[in-house]
């Protein structure tokens, strides 16, 4: 997922005594969460924690990254490293008209011409 969708290649995996495991490419991480969201066995974890989201497989930590705030309601919604590689990698799409940092709700709202709540 981390590589053939996101485009991130932050995962990897190998093989040690006959078993085959997902670990981390070092610095690889832009903190999506996508991995612990789509992890059938639960064995990677998101945590966001007031202003910091922590990914960890297996109890080890893999990424730790500040969150940035929704410019609607002001919640606290993705990491820097996260919005900058959709930054770039929307950049030349013909269907984005402008760049914005809106949770999935305020865009949401956005998109069917309702203004979100303006953050505090």
């Amino acid at each position: 997922m981390c590589r053939e969708i996101v485009g991130a290649d932050a995962l990897k995996t190998v093989t040690r005594g006959g078993r085959k495991y997902i670990v981390p490419v070092e610095g690889a991480c832009i903190g999506c969460g996508t991995c612990a969201n789509i992890c059938p066995t639960q064995v990677i974890r998101i945590e966001d924690k007031e202003t910091v989201r922590t990914i960890s497989i297996r109890d080890e930590i893999i990424g730790i990254h500040p969150l940035e705030r929704c410019e609607g309601c002001g919640k606290r919604f993705a990491t820097p490293r996260f919005l900058e590689y959709i930054h770039h990698r929307t950049l030349h799409h013909p269907d984005v008209k402008e760049h914005h940092q809106y949770c999935p709700s305020c865009a949401k709202l956005f998109f069917k011409g309702k203004q979100p709540m303006p953050s505090r």
